[in-house]
């Protein structure tokens, strides 16, 4: 799967951007799409100067208040800068996707998409030290831990393997 991803972000869509680029230039003229290409650039930076702020705002005020960041506003940040990344990029194909993703409706709901994907494929995150952050469940299992490796009361502990 992964090597599918990498063919498809490293061969396949350079070469629909080039396509994309040059069936543009024959439309409109090489000027034109140079400058196009160009002004998507400077829209993308711009992009990701604001996400990149709006981010560190969200940071510095949770921060401040003793508390996590919002999860949504730091998402919306992440999928802003993404959207700038896009634009940054050159390429007509990538500076669409880009575009749409500055729409608030779509950002919405690719956050969506998302927080679904990622609630059905992690069980909890940890943070620091160990402290969880997020869990699927608020369901507690009681049970006991058995552990093989530590020694009875008084007897030695177990030997390691060779070359530790």
């Amino acid at each position: 799967m992964l090597r599918l991803v990498l063919l498809l972000l490293l061969v396949v869509a350079p070469i629909g951007e080039l396509w994309v680029a040059v069936q543009v230039a024959q439309a409109v003229g090489p000027g034109w799409t140079l400058l196009a290409l160009a002004a998507a650039t400077l829209l993308g930076i711009w992009v990701m100067r604001i996400a990149g702020a709006s981010w560190w705002g969200a940071l510095r005020a949770g921060r401040l208040e003793g508390r996590l960041p919002d999860g949504r506003e730091v998402a919306d940040a992440g999928l802003m800068f993404l959207a700038g990344l896009l634009l940054f990029l050159p390429g007509f194909v990538s500076d669409g996707v880009g575009l749409v993703l500055l729409v608030p409706p779509v950002r919405d709901g690719v956050q969506h998409v998302v927080t679904r994907w990622f609630t059905r494929r992690f069980t909890a995150v940890t943070g620091p030290g160990g402290t969880t952050i997020w869990t699927r469940s608020s369901e507690v299992i009681r049970g006991e831990v058995v552990r093989d490796d530590v020694p009875p009361e008084g007897g030695r502990p177990p030997a390691l393997p060779p070359g530790e």
